[in-house]
């Protein structure tokens, strides 16, 4: 320990003559900045390097580390818990641009449930299947509107408009 210790004292001192000698070598102007930055960097470097070797010999008792690998989800479960966040991701995204394009078209829409198709054995998969439409005072025109933009039957959009009492979800 004491040896490591002398030799990281005796590199930065090396290190600082070093410095110290080619600034002074150096005539002035930028370069001289320019090498003063650099063996600045290098001399902080040597400095710095023993904190990030304080945690090499630090290790968890052996219980902890049981505790920690069962409580971690298997990989089969994190490939599913990925699936269902993009999933998730992707749905919730399309459902904003759905809102925005039908606020576009009437700007009495305040929300929108989209109906995927979630079966992934299914040709179909990922597709829009229905539309509920709500907000103040929205007219039955969007639903027409979003059945030819979307490719639905009319069957297959709700437009709920609600009054003065509340949404109606």
């Amino acid at each position: 320990m004491t040896e490591a210790f002398i030799a990281y004292i005796k590199t930065i001192t090396a290190l600082t003559l070093f410095s110290v000698m080619a600034g002074l070598l150096m005539p002035e102007g930028s370069f001289r900045k320019y090498l003063e930055m650099v063996l600045g960097v290098m001399i902080l470097a040597a400095v710095v390097q023993p904190l990030f070797h304080l945690g090499d010999g630090l290790s968890l008792p052996a219980s902890w580390q049981e505790e920690m690998e069962e409580a971690l989800p298997e990989e089969a479960e994190y490939a599913s818990l990925q699936e269902k966040w993009s999933h998730d991701a992707y749905q919730a995204q399309l459902d904003g641009a759905i809102l925005a394009d039908l606020q576009a078209e009437d700007g009495t829409v305040e929300w929108v449930r989209a109906g995927w198709d979630e079966d992934p054995d299914s040709d179909t998969y990922g597709s829009l299947e229905s539309l509920e439409i709500g907000g103040k005072d929205t007219e039955e025109q969007i639903r027409i509107y979003a059945a030819e933009r979307y490719g639905l039957h009319m069957a297959d959009i709700s437009v709920t408009p609600w009054g003065e009492g509340g949404r109606n979800e």
